[in-house]
């Protein structure tokens, strides 16, 4: 490894966020590019003579951070940068991104009359047994899979419009074309999940892999629920942001990342 500077027990920093800082330096000093590796846990406790414990935290730092990687019995790598783009009000992600040249496609997975689950029929104030018109989404970033949409639509909404129109169309631009179903505010709930079988499946990644899950539903200017369902995002591809503000003008940012060539 290149010359970086030694560890001071002595600095008001812990020594795992001296290292972390060292580790994002020789990042840069090697212009190392996203895929490439990063020193191994053995490499940094011989050459800074510390502990193991040490080096995990300041890697664990930096991959929580989104700059490296780790992948099991390969090693760790500089990961891919994250791209930002920024939701604003209750439009669509699809329509939001588009306007940063950002592409968000869809592949449709599921759009059928199901008996949602009791989660949902409360989200929805339907009575037990009502139905719903389910549409299940991949969305895609690029070539990478990031995103699994679950959307629970009440039928007498669901009647307003056609099946190749709910299908096709994101539901939240949807929603928006009509006055009466138009979308004036929504409800998240975002929680932290692992990556079910048939989903890991989908979406290209481990059984396990740690998700963020975010329910919303939707209402209309008569506060009547139009909508409800979650996204699945893959934690290690996606960060969530929220910012708000006393004008009303409130803003939800997702970055995207791909997954590394490794």
């Amino acid at each position: 490894m290149i010359d970086l500077p030694k560890l001071n027990p002595d600095d008001y920093k812990p020594l795992y966020a001296q290292l972390s800082d060292a580790l994002i330096l020789y990042i840069r000093v090697q212009r190392l590019k996203p895929g490439d590796p990063i020193p191994s846990e053995t490499e940094l406790i011989r050459y800074y003579g510390t502990s193991r414990m040490t080096v995990r935290l300041a890697i664990q730092r930096l991959a929580t951070e989104g700059l490296i990687k780790k992948v099991q019995g390969k090693g760790t790598f500089v990961a891919e940068p994250k791209i930002r783009g920024v939701i604003r009000g209750v439009r669509s992600l699809e329509d939001s991104f588009a306007e940063q040249g950002i592409a968000i496609t869809n592949r449709l997975l599921q759009a059928s009359i199901e008996f949602p689950t009791q989660i949902f029929l409360d989200e929805l104030n339907l009575s037990p047994g009502s139905r719903t018109y389910k549409v299940r989404r991949l969305k895609i970033f690029g070539e990478t899979p990031v995103c699994i949409e679950v959307r629970n639509i009440p039928l007498d909404i669901a009647d307003k419009f056609s099946k190749e129109q709910i299908d096709t169309i994101p539901v939240v631009e949807l929603m928006n074309s009509r006055p009466d179903t138009e979308i004036h505010h929504v409800n998240y709930r975002i929680v932290s999940s692992v990556l079910l079988e048939r989903e890991a499946e989908i979406l290209q990644a481990p059984e396990d892999s740690p998700v963020l899950v975010q329910f919303m539903t939707h209402y209309n200017r008569q506060k009547k629920p139009v909508m409800s369902g979650r996204l699945t995002f893959l934690a290690d591809r996606v960060e969530i942001r929220f910012e708000f503000h006393s004008n009303g003008e409130n803003i939800k940012t997702i970055n995207f990342k791909s997954e590394p060539t490794v």
